[in-house]
């Protein structure tokens, strides 16, 4: 007769001290990982929105808001022009080009319509500011001095007069829009900046005014290089 065995195989036991162990190094790999996904982003943040608040020191302060007592609103209002600028071309679509170059075009931009003054920026224009027409409405509102035509609906062309967050993206949005409506000619060496400052003023692709030069100039030189930069 057949001898029967056994087939159970003998399990060793687990040593609860090293189960712990393991569990440990798991959390503490999850954490370093989670610091360094958290570490990467912040650090990415910084060095994206490093360039904007150094483009917009390099502006001259307008006359009006080089009085002491206004020191600290300016520097209240270039952090919030900042933070508008950084929202509005981290936030824009189809811009056929690098960040930087939005960036300095919006300052350029901003610069030469109002150079930032703190009064347009609240929307407090004098009679002959801000594009007025024949009954001394006021067209054209906020730093980049949109008109109704520039932005997606009258509302946020209303909104635009004091909301320093909508401007931005508005005038960013624009920017995309009459870059890619002169965007064939780019093919044929025109400059692109000329032509997205003269689009801007409302004076097509190959448009002229009085400070177009002066503009262009202004882009260069915040955007760190010469030619279509």
């Amino acid at each position: 007769m057949r001898r029967r065995y056994d087939d159970e195989r003998a399990v060793p036991a687990r040593d609860p001290e090293i189960s712990v162990y393991h569990r440990r190094i798991v959390v503490w790999a999850v954490a370093l990982w989670a610091f360094a996904i958290v570490l990467g982003l912040t650090v990415a943040r910084l060095a994206k929105g490093a360039e904007t608040p150094r483009l917009l020191g390099a502006l001259p302060v307008y006359v009006e808001d080089r009085k002491p007592e206004l020191s600290e609103a300016k520097q209240a209002q270039l952090s919030e022009a900042t933070r508008a600028i950084e929202s509005a071309v981290d936030g824009v679509r189809k811009w056929p080009g690098e960040r930087r170059q939005l960036t300095a075009l919006l300052a350029a931009w901003g610069n030469h319509e109002t150079h930032f003054s703190l009064r347009i920026g609240r929307g407090e224009c004098r009679a002959r500011e801000c594009d007025p027409d024949r009954k001394g409405v006021q067209r054209a509102h906020s730093y980049w001095q949109l008109h109704e035509r520039t932005c997606s609906s009258r509302e946020a062309w209303l909104a635009a007069r004091t909301d320093v967050e909508l401007a931005a993206r508005e005038a960013a949005r624009a920017a995309v829009r009459y870059r890619w409506q002169c965007f064939r000619y780019e093919r044929d060496g025109r400059d692109w900046v000329r032509m997205m400052f003269s689009s801007l003023a409302a004076r097509g692709c190959f448009g002229s005014f009085a400070d177009l030069n002066a503009r262009v100039a202004t882009y260069r030189r915040l955007v760190g290089g010469g030619g279509g930069s």
